[in-house]
């Protein structure tokens, strides 16, 4: 009768041949062959991973060779306007001539004009050499186009009132002056009805 003892052994590597493992050698393998796999997976995983995100090829950074581009330079120079200053009425010496047979038309003008700071008290009123139907207002002197306009607008007369500069009054005299106002038939009128501030009659 065998006993327990007369079992044949069974060795210890069968044994762990049964449980899947393997020999020793076998397992020093797999597991060297386990960490290859792994270090090849990550060196491929990483990289992509830590990489920032490609940017399209209109917002990449400019490299630092490159070369700028050149600056842009404008030909196109600014416009500037100047308008002349107006003159202080009391810097303006004005004469003030009847070119019609209406009465007093120059006294009156002569005397509208002063109340609104012209010089006119070293010009008496004057008459035309010869009569005038069209209001005008000249440069004489030392006066300049400003100065005609300012006293054409104080005597609510158009800029077309004012005659091109060389043109001469038909007046004895300008000594003085720096504008000639030349009554006409409108301003006579509106200086007898006592409408200087009004606009022209039509």
């Amino acid at each position: 009768m065998t006993g327990p003892t007369d079992r044949p052994p069974v060795h210890e590597q069968e044994h762990v041949g049964q449980l899947g493992l393997g020999p020793p050698q076998t397992r020093v393998f797999r597991a060297a062959l386990l960490l290859v796999v792994l270090i090849v997976v990550a060196i491929v995983i990483l990289p992509s991973s830590t990489r920032g995100p490609k940017l399209p090829a209109a917002v990449q950074p400019a490299s630092h060779h490159s070369n700028p581009p050149p600056p842009t330079t404008s030909t196109t120079k600014p416009v500037t306007t100047t308008t002349a200053a107006a003159i202080p009425h009391s810097g303006i010496a004005v004469l003030v001539a009847n070119g019609t047979s209406t009465a007093h038309g120059a006294s009156e003008v002569r005397t509208w004009l002063g109340t609104r700071g012209f010089a006119v008290s070293a010009f008496p009123p004057y008459n035309t050499t010869t009569p005038q139907s069209s209001d005008a207002v000249y440069v004489v002197g030392n006066g300049t186009v400003v100065m005609a306009k300012e006293v054409a607008a104080a005597l609510t007369l158009t800029a077309a009132a004012v005659v091109p500069v060389g043109e001469r009054p038909p007046v004895a005299t300008t000594s003085g002056a720096d504008v000639v106002v030349v009554l006409g038939t409108d301003l006579a009128t509106r200086a007898d009805a006592g409408r200087l501030g009004h606009p022209p009659t039509s």
